[in-house]
């Protein structure tokens, strides 16, 4: 029901709801007013104690929501860093072997490397993520099938190092995988922007209820919701907006590995 809210981008929805709030209010604004003469200030007060309630559990949601984007927003980047490491290690693991394997293994993983930075580089493109995925899938298979070919020639503990720092290589792309695809989960995020819309008319109505429009106040009040929702929102989708995933561990690296050692050149 809410998926349209990942496929759309963050500056639009927040352009969106700034209109939305404006009607709300304005609706709820002229609502209140004409219940003013009708209600006493018993009513008043009733009034201000549901708004206070409202919006406190709209705080705390949205306190929440914020918590849940930003942590998964935490753990990518970390496991940005423990990727990069793995590849690191899996490339230095592999002097141990001999020239012409560590070669083609080394060439293998710059190969996975660049594919890899591609893949992060890239934005909300379907068919580019594909492609860069793939290229990500060969060279990864032609590291493997070396690695477990020479450690088939030599059994030994030390070329099951160079194995180990591979499949872990491996599983951390997965597990990066699953990061991307662990977002907060849509329903949560609708029902956001509707207790938004009903704290903002619940301020309209009071307002209209003491026949003062307090246009400042209310203007900052949306202001404020909106450029925390805007976070939660652009926290929770690492390919699109401005705040981006950083990937600089993975660009250091490619310079390390970027040119070949004189014990792999033919």
């Amino acid at each position: 029901m809410w998926a349209w809210l990942y496929s759309l981008d963050t500056h639009v929805i927040a352009i969106l709801l700034f209109l939305g709030f404006i009607l709300t209010w304005e609706i709820a604004f002229r609502f209140g007013r004409r219940l003013a003469n009708q209600r006493g200030k018993d009513s008043e007060t009733q009034s201000q104690a549901i708004e206070a309630s409202v919006l406190t559990l709209f705080a705390l949601l949205l306190g929440f929501s914020f918590s849940m984007s930003s942590g998964r927003f935490e753990a990518r980047k970390q496991t940005v860093l423990e990727e990069s490491n793995a590849i690191g290690t899996a490339y230095l693991r592999a002097s141990v072997l001999e020239a012409k394997p560590k070669k083609a293994l080394r060439k293998a993983l710059r190969q996975y490397l660049n594919a890899r930075i591609e893949l992060y580089q890239l934005g909300y493109q379907e068919t580019e993520l594909r492609l860069a995925d793939e290229k990500a899938d060969l060279a990864q298979k032609e590291a493997w099938e070396v690695a477990v070919q020479e450690s088939k020639k030599f059994p030994t503990p030390i070329h099951a190092l160079v194995l180990a720092s591979l499949n872990q290589m491996i599983d951390l792309r997965e597990k990066q995988q699953f990061s991307f695809e662990n977002v907060v989960p849509q329903l949560v995020l609708g029902f956001l922007l509707v207790l938004s819309l009903l704290a903002i008319g619940v301020v309209g109505y009071l307002n209209g209820l003491c026949r003062n429009r307090h246009r400042g106040l209310s203007l900052i009040f949306a202001l404020v919701v909106i450029m925390t929702l805007f976070l939660v929102f652009d926290l929770d989708r690492p390919r699109r907006g401005p705040i981006k995933l950083t990937f600089e561990s993975f660009l250091r690296l490619q310079k390390t590995m970027g040119g070949e050692t004189p014990g792999e050149a033919d």
